[in-house]
């Protein structure tokens, strides 16, 4: 029963079910206040403007939007770069291929070396697709062309109209 002093303030409130009225109760036993303070409080925050999930939720698909394409703007970025230095590198590492005589100590790229020992025959456009070179690189393309002609040339790979294989 209600206090005498309460009843100038007091309203009765149906809900659809009781289903609803011990979700509402458990709502405000996790935020530990009484469930009158709850239900209060809740309709306040949704009088201010806090509560409409509608506004809330298109305000934030908007900032989810604008990060997205923020952070795919910069992953592009750095993907490009990534694959800038990947190429870079792999000049650097494989520059002695690029001379006309073969002076000094140089190494096979061990991604060819690997993939042309699984198997199979390898098209040029799948050995650059595999060693991830892009098909524009003239210097990259003519590293590679001139390791496969060495690597035939000592007798471990072979060219034919499928592509290159290693044989040993």
């Amino acid at each position: 029963m209600v206090l005498q002093k309460y009843y100038d303030r007091r309203w009765d409130l149906y809900l659809p079910s009781t289903k609803f009225l011990e979700e509402w109760k458990e709502e405000a036993r996790k935020t530990r206040m009484p469930l009158s303070s709850w239900v209060f409080s809740t309709v306040e925050a949704s009088r201010a403007g806090q509560g409409d999930p509608s506004i809330n939720v298109d305000h934030d698909l908007q900032t989810l939007r604008e990060e997205n394409r923020r952070l795919r703007r910069e992953l592009e970025g750095v993907t490009k770069d990534r694959e800038q230095q990947r190429a870079a590198l792999f000049k650097l590492k494989n520059e002695i291929f690029l001379k006309d005589q073969l002076v000094g100590v140089g190494e096979f790229d061990e991604r060819l070396v690997t993939a042309l020992k699984s198997g199979g025959s390898w098209p040029p456009r799948e050995i650059l697709a595999e060693l991830q070179i892009d098909q524009r690189d003239a210097d990259a393309i003519q590293i590679v062309t001139r390791q496969l002609q060495i690597l035939q040339d000592l007798g471990l790979v072979q060219d034919s109209p499928r592509g290159w294989r290693w044989i040993k």
